[in-house]
């Protein structure tokens, strides 16, 4: 038990073997773009998967001796994509909408090509750099949106993934501030990012999201002696400050009205995620056991709102209830593929939380978990979406972070810079918040538990 604890916690990997220049500065500049295309646009992301896939084929023997495998969560997400390949293809054979279905967790594979990729190249840290331009760029493109019009018809589709997108970099940057000489412009990005979720996205998900983050923010910044207030407070003052934002008011009026109808005799957004709830919670009653396929839940849906209210209110009002897409990932994964795919996916999502920095919880791990479970309670936010995708880079960024470093026979340390290349930098660097690998090819530098928050930049 102890040792399964221990591969939990903390996975042990072989050290990550050294890159041709060439082949690293190309995938620095490929997981850059990665990271600034990844809150906003999903035709960039695909162009750089697709980049990211050709340099992967090019260092594939460092990526299969990296065993990305034996970590748990990366080993969970495959044995995942493994059943709902088998499943669909078992249950709906060899077919187009199979086909589709089974691309659509695509991002578990994407995690374990990533994870090695981020632990071989030599300056990781610029992903996360341009992660947090583009937030901010989108957040600033929102604020405009409330002074243009089509600018705001446009963004409106996509105040899901937005509100999440922006919020998880929020999370992010104040717990890595939390360890940062200068934890102030982290502090000041992140409450742009959340206030731009308050007051200028219309995203019910956003909210609800922003208001567990704030909780768990303010208990982790918080003494012992004044966390139970704090996690009480924090909301509070969250929720009198949302009193302003007429994107708060008008999700919460329409949560109020429920289930009533619209003016055109149309249920509201709110009434609509109760009927797909019902109409979940009834499959899922009829196909726990073996599940329905990944690629035949319209068909399923479809028949069980004919059965309960008819073909012919089915084909005049009822046409949103019979889409191929729960709107929960919890739903869709019992659904689909039953109690087997439901509890690798409750694995999935547990493992991150568990996870160990340096002997101790990993705060930024354990609200990224939180907020992307919460998001797929009320969207299906792993299939082949913007969320999807985001979540998944983040979560294995994070994975490949520096801990403790630790020295070994066989390799360079598990945690690697480069010594700064001017003998005077490298002079002015404190021993004890650096230490030259003789054992690294790079000659590597590496920070200190004080500074590690901050990825230093490698030099040539």
């Amino acid at each position: 038990m102890s040792r399964i604890l221990t591969w939990i916690r903390s996975p042990a990997l072989p050290p990550p073997e050294p890159l041709p220049r060439w082949l690293d500065r190309s995938l620095i500049v490929a997981l850059t773009l990665l990271g600034f295309f990844l809150p906003w646009t999903p035709a960039g992301v695909s162009i750089m998967l697709a980049v990211l896939s050709l340099l992967a084929l090019l260092a594939a023997p460092k990526i299969w001796r990296s065993a990305p495998w034996r970590d748990p969560i990366i080993a969970v997400g495959l044995a995942l994509l493994l059943y709902i390949t088998l499943h669909t293809l078992w249950v709906s054979g060899f077919t187009p909408a199979a086909g589709r279905a089974i691309n659509g967790y695509h991002e578990l594979l994407m995690a374990a090509i990533l994870l090695p990729l981020f632990r071989l190249v030599s300056q990781p840290h610029w992903f996360f750099r341009a992660m947090v331009l583009g937030a901010i760029a989108y957040a600033a493109t929102h604020w405009m949106a409330l002074f243009i019009p089509a600018l705001a018809v446009a963004l409106g589709s996509r105040r899901i993934s937005a509100g999440l997108c922006l919020l998880l970099v929020a999370f992010v940057l104040t717990e890595l501030a939390r360890s940062h000489p200068r934890p102030w412009p982290a502090r000041i990005a992140a409450a742009f990012l959340g206030a731009t979720v308050l007051f200028a996205i219309d995203g019910r998900t956003g909210h609800v999201v922003l208001l567990m983050l704030t909780a768990l923010v303010a208990w982790n910044h918080c003494s012992k002696h004044w966390r139970w207030a704090a996690l009480v407070a924090a909301p509070v003052a969250l929720l009198a400050l949302s009193l302003g934002s007429s994107a708060v008011q008008h999700r919460v009026a329409e949560t109020i009205a429920g289930s009533a109808k619209g003016a055109n005799g149309e249920l509201t957004s709110t009434g609509v995620r109760i009927e797909l709830v019902r109409g979940g919670l009834a499959l899922a009653t009829q196909n726990y056991a073996t599940g329905a396929g990944f690629a035949r839940y319209g068909d399923v849906n479809r028949q069980s709102v004919t059965a309960r209210h008819g073909p012919e209110a089915v084909r005049q009002k009822l046409h949103w209830a019979v889409a191929n897409n729960p709107h929960s990932e919890f739903v869709m994964q019992i659904v689909g593929g039953g109690v087997a795919a439901f509890s690798l996916f409750i694995v999935w999502l547990v493992l991150p939380a568990l996870r160990w920095q340096n002997g101790h919880a990993n705060h930024a791990l354990i609200g990224l978990a939180l907020a992307f479970a919460v998001g797929c309670a009320l969207n299906s936010m792993l299939r082949d979406f913007v969320e999807g995708h985001f979540y998944v880079a983040l979560l294995v960024w994070l994975l490949a972070r520096p801990t403790a470093p630790t020295h070994t026979n066989n390799g360079p340390c598990n945690a690697c810079f480069n010594v700064p290349a001017d003998p005077a930098a490298r002079q002015a660097a404190p021993a004890a918040q650096s230490h030259a690998c003789p054992a690294n090819p790079h000659t590597a530098l590496r920070s200190s538990s004080t500074t590690q928050a901050a990825w230093l930049s490698v030099q040539p």
